[in-house]
């Protein structure tokens, strides 16, 4: 069963100022998640896969995200009516760190691409190969330099694919901010595919309805579910630690408000301080 990403695609041009394409959002979504971050553990858990029996006998034992227990007894379930070619186990550990070589490497040129806004690197790393929003990501990569210095300690969590040649990947990493000594804890989502050409590329088209029942099932993995937990701890962590991240975040969540409201919470505190200290005199 294809998803779509198996072939390059044909490159397709847009009138400037139309809408952008289903696939287009899809592709800029991703794109958002990196200066934004991932803040919330629901956004931490957008796309994933789960283990897929492949008919190959028993796997070795993979190296599992760290501090995870034991999840439950193994259940299968079976996606009906369309297709009743893959199964999918709930139970035991899903995730391999940085186990695939080709997949780290993949992701570590998608971020280095952004950073260095090197357009044609980052187009490249994506299925259907569409040059249409080339100065838009330009445009969008150019600005968060203002404000980004980097980023640093990628790692892949990995999943197997829906089909032999894909995979699920969490990818943690940091956010260093310009400015901001401590750096932020961040979490994406993508799913990759080997392409005929050999290359391994983020899936950017319309998946299929087995590939979204694939990605959504496995919110409910443990293995998931506690990396998630992990990253969003560890990003609050940071935050309690270092005022400067702390508001970097919060103005990138809420937007210029959020300054103006602690300013005027801060004033209002102090007026109460003070009428109380009169008051007691």
């Amino acid at each position: 069963m294809k998803t779509g990403g198996g072939e390059m695609g044909r490159s397709r041009k847009r009138r400037s100022g139309g809408p952008l394409s289903d696939q287009e959002l899809r592709r800029y979504g991703l794109f958002l998640t990196v200066p934004l971050i991932i803040l919330v553990l629901a956004g931490v858990l957008l796309a994933a896969g789960l283990i897929r029996e492949r008919g190959h006998g028993p796997k070795s034992e993979p190296e599992t995200v760290d501090n995870l227990d034991s999840i439950g007894e193994e259940q299968d379930v079976v996606i009906e009516p369309d297709t009743k070619e893959y199964h999918y186990n709930f139970g035991g550990s899903i995730l391999e760190k940085d186990a695939h070589h080709e997949i780290n490497q993949l992701m570590e040129e998608y971020f280095r691409s952004v950073s260095s806004c090197d357009m044609d690197t980052f187009l490249n790393l994506f299925t259907s190969q569409d040059t249409s929003q080339e100065e838009q990501f330009r445009e969008s990569f150019e600005k968060q330099r203002a404000y980004i210095e980097g980023y640093e300690n990628i790692s892949c969590y990995t999943a197997d694919g829906l089909t032999e040649d894909a995979y699920v990947a969490y990818v943690s990493y940091d956010v260093r901010f310009s400015g901001v000594a401590t750096p932020a804890p961040s979490l994406i989502a993508v799913y990759v595919e080997k392409c005929s050409d050999g290359q391994w590329r983020i899936f950017d088209g319309e998946p299929t309805p087995e590939l979204s029942a694939y990605l959504d099932a496995v919110a409910a993995n443990e293995d998931v579910v506690l990396l998630g937990k992990q990253i969003d701890d560890a990003k609050e962590a940071a935050m309690a630690a270092d005022e400067d991240l702390k508001n970097r975040i919060l103005f990138m969540e809420n937007g210029p408000s959020h300054i103006e409201e602690s300013e005027v919470s801060l004033e209002e505190a102090g007026a109460e301080e003070e009428a109380g200290a009169e008051q007691g005199q």
